[in-house]
């Protein structure tokens, strides 16, 4: 029940291109059906150079995102199983200072229940 990172360029390419997106503060989430495979779900976590010029804050945002998904995510894992649904996402900060924890948890949630609506409900 463990998602993968996401490291297929042919699927990240096809995900910028022909995914769908929407943005949930600090967040432009990205997703797309991908091709089944051994993990049901494939996350992307980024944070652009252009807006935080040091690696080590970019790391930091990467690092709270993840700990942000890892905590939030286990319902939204289950409900993608049930459905036998194979989803790439991708979560890159949009903010233009460097989120909290708490910031980034929150648009973790909005970001994952505005999939469950969007994506997973729509799925006979």
């Amino acid at each position: 029940m463990n998602h993968k990172s996401l490291k297929s360029k042919i699927i990240i390419e096809s995900l910028f291109k022909q995914g769908e997106s929407f943005v949930a503060y600090p967040f432009l989430v990205r997703w797309k059906e991908i091709e089944p495979s051994s993990s049901s779900l494939q996350v992307l976590i980024g944070a652009s150079s252009k807006k935080f010029k040091k690696a080590v804050d970019r790391n930091r945002i990467k690092r709270l995102t993840r700990e942000s998904f890892r905590l939030n995510s286990v319902e939204f894992q289950k409900s993608i199983e049930e459905k036998n649904l194979f989803l790439g996402l991708s979560f890159v900060c949009i903010s233009k200072e460097l989120p909290d924890f708490a910031i980034c948890n929150k648009g973790i949630k909005k970001a994952l229940k505005c999939l469950e609506n969007d994506v997973i409900q729509k799925k006979p």
